[in-house]
């Protein structure tokens, strides 16, 4: 008989109230020491020491955890009351399948290579296994699995080596135990048919760790940077990679391509300030990182000045108790804005009057990005590549930890 997953509330996403306790100076200050000592025991990061057992199921097989079971025909859909999204939409496509959308809700948005973005369940009584049905899509069609909030594997999962976008495919996950959490995060060409959960032989994994009942939010706005455009991992976005560093589970992306402070991809998506919903869309957050952006380069630096005073005005606003990090605009060799925009940036940071809980890191001295040095970037001379990113992380860790010292 086919095991469901257990209607459960999602976890570790709960919704925090505008005057929860970390409101003033004083949750500043708390809030900074506890992400420094999540920093030192960073418990979501690395491999599970005991991994589960992997298996690819071969073009159109029937499930592996399912005895005839279609591969058309998962027993568990990404729409059901029993799977949580981790953030953003779940549309579907006109033949059936699954993707994902990053948080801002624009026609014609979804996700990149690097999003993060999945769905969220755990193992009912007596389920030791699962598996997930994805379609052949694209290149892009990566996903990576995280059981107990460690990674089953540091590379992507891909559908097959074949990219005809036909076929389907079973990855079975075993040797897992009822109540193990599982998260699926998918990339830009992923589409997920559904799940099957079944039973079999179980083996001891890493301990559920306990649900926090305080647990650290944090949201992204930003342009495609942030949103993972360059890095080819499924999990490769900057953002993800630091609240990697920082133990902390979840992260919503409001990045949204070719988007500023001004800049709105030609009128096809949303600047800043117009996505400033998503602040409060899945949960009030503690922590907002805004970088750039770089696509505001032209838009004249008084402009750009005037729009930073006023977003971060908004911004500080519909997040009264969160911290506020903001990275300068980023250099490229394509795209290398001059001294006058990142000092706009500054600018109108200042002017916001956010206090002592906002931070400005500026770009210029190469601490974050050297434009000069071609392995950092994609082939499009634009985005970071995966060494690109890991430098930005470096040093943006490194920044972050520095001025919470001081709080």
């Amino acid at each position: 008989m086919m095991l469901k997953p257990a209607l459960r509330p999602p976890l570790r996403v709960p919704v925090r109230g505008t005057n929860a306790p970390r409101e003033g100076v004083g949750g500043y200050r708390a809030l900074a020491q506890k992400l420094l000592a999540r920093r030192a025991a960073t418990p979501y990061g690395g491999n599970m020491p005991s991994p589960a057992t992997v298996t690819v199921g071969a073009s159109d097989a029937n499930s592996t955890v399912a005895t005839g079971r279609s591969v058309y025909t998962p027993a568990t859909l990404p729409d059901s009351a029993d799977i949580t999204r981790v953030s953003g939409n779940n549309p579907v496509s006109a033949s059936g399948n699954w993707t994902q959308r990053y948080i801002n809700t624009d026609a014609g948005s979804s996700l990149g290579p690097s999003r993060g973005n999945g769905w969220r369940f755990t193992l009912p009584a007596t389920a030791t296994m699962f598996d997930v049905c994805c379609r052949n899509l694209s290149s892009d069609s990566t996903f990576r699995v995280r059981i107990n909030g460690l990674w089953v594997q540091t590379a992507d999962f891909t559908t097959a080596p074949t990219t005809d976008g036909g076929h389907f495919y079973y990855t079975k996950f075993s040797g897992l135990s009822p109540g193990d959490l599982v998260e699926l995060y998918v990339g830009a060409g992923a589409q997920i048919r559904g799940f099957n959960v079944g039973t079999g032989a179980a083996a001891a994994l890493t301990p559920l760790p306990a649900p926090e009942a305080d647990p650290i939010n944090v949201l992204v706005y930003g342009d495609s940077y942030p949103y993972g455009s360059g890095p080819a991992s499924c999990r490769g976005a900057w953002p993800h990679k630091l609240a990697e560093r920082w133990g902390i589970p979840n992260l919503v992306n409001s990045g949204a391509p070719a988007t500023g402070l001004i800049a709105n991809a030609g009128g096809a998506s949303k600047t800043f300030i117009n996505r400033i919903a998503d602040v409060t869309r899945v949960y009030t957050p503690d922590i907002i990182l805004v970088p750039g952006s770089l696509n505001d380069n032209g838009q004249g630096a008084s402009n750009v000045q005037t729009a930073a005073t006023t977003f971060l005005t908004a911004l500080g606003a519909a997040a009264p108790n969160a911290l506020i990090a903001w990275f300068g605009i980023e250099h490229s060799p394509s795209n290398n804005p001059s001294s006058a925009y990142d000092a706009a940036v500054a600018a109108g940071f200042a002017a916001a009057g956010l206090g002592g809980r906002a931070k400005f890191f500026p770009t210029l001295d190469g601490t974050y990005q050297d434009s000069a040095d071609s392995s950092l970037y994609a082939a499009d001379t634009t985005h970071m590549s995966d060494a690109g990113t890991a430098r930005y992380v470096t040093a943006a860790d490194a920044d972050f930890a520095a001025w919470l010292a001081t709080l």
